[in-house]
């Protein structure tokens, strides 16, 4: 079961702008400018940076970007080939789905950060829907919930449409622009799923990068490559928001992220933005006692 586009949007966003034709991704590496010493945030697998683009492609000189830079430790047997795969495979899907208005927009790649090309998108000064709900978002009324809760519905619905599985769905992985809307982030588990249970074909990232010659790595990863990845993987993501089937109870079985799961995630979104702060403790349960 696959999302479908959310009713009677008022954005006009239903489907998303087809990247034929789109020029390359943008290697950024000589325009980022670091702002500070430390991350200004991170997860359980990356460091966000706070830094500035100073760059043609950028709408202003200066603008605050957010880079992305994957965790080495974390990493499988801290293995060059699966961390150099993962990045690549981020960058493809995520670059497949930045034109459409609730995902979060890749602006391009940096090979700065460490050993492994690094993402750069617009820094989102609100932060993460599951912060804004518990600051700004608690005056919101009911109807700005349903706005919400409908873009996020309708980048899912987007998501999906290019047989693509999220795969870690949260409130932590939505980002609030300075608009108040809703954008969908994070696509380090995300996979192609495979064809035979895709309701429409995508573009291979294959056919999506053109490379420069004097990059050091190539973005480009076969859909066969990246579902058998996903398919051995330990499964991954917040536990709050996976779908019973994902757990593994001792058995042997493999359990893969899917459409479903994805709508089970959706699910416990919408149980958030309609009951925070009243659903969920903002603290976490060893400080409150």
């Amino acid at each position: 079961m696959a999302a479908t586009e959310a009713p009677d949007s008022d954005e006009g966003e239903e489907g998303g702008r087809e990247n034929n034709g789109r020029s390359s991704l943008q290697d950024l590496t000589d325009h980022i400018q670091r702002q500070g010493q430390y991350p200004a945030a991170g997860g359980g697998f990356a460091d966000i940076w706070s830094c500035l683009l100073n760059s043609s492609q950028s709408q202003t000189m200066g603008q605050v970007v957010a880079v992305k830079v994957l965790r080495t430790a974390r990493l499988v047997d801290d293995n060059e080939l699966k961390g150099l795969k993962g990045s690549q495979r981020e960058l493809a899907i995520w670059y497949t789905l930045s034109d459409h208005p609730r995902v979060l927009p890749l602006l391009g790649f940096s090979l700065d950060f460490g050993r492994y090309p690094s993402m750069v998108c617009p820094w989102m000064e609100n932060g993460t829907l599951h912060n804004y709900l518990n600051g700004a978002g608690k005056s919101w009324r009911l109807a700005d919930r349903y706005r919400i809760l409908r873009q996020i519905c309708s980048g899912l619905a987007y998501v999906h449409s290019r047989s693509i599985v999220h795969g870690d769905l949260s409130c932590s992985n939505i980002l609030i622009d300075d608009n108040g809307d809703a954008r969908l982030s994070d696509f380090g588990l995300s996979a192609f799923v495979p064809l035979a249970q895709a309701s429409s074909p995508t573009n291979s990232p294959d056919d999506i990068f053109s490379v420069k010659p004097s990059l050091k790595f190539e973005v480009s990863l076969d859909t066969e490559t990246t579902v058998s990845r996903s398919e051995s993987s330990e499964i991954k993501g917040n536990p709050c928001f996976m779908a019973p089937e994902l757990y593994h109870l001792g058995d042997d079985s493999t359990h893969r992220k899917t459409f479903s799961s994805d709508i089970y995630a959706f699910g416990g979104i919408i149980l958030q933005v309609l009951m925070l702060p009243l659903c969920l403790p903002i603290d976490p349960i060893h400080a409150a006692t």
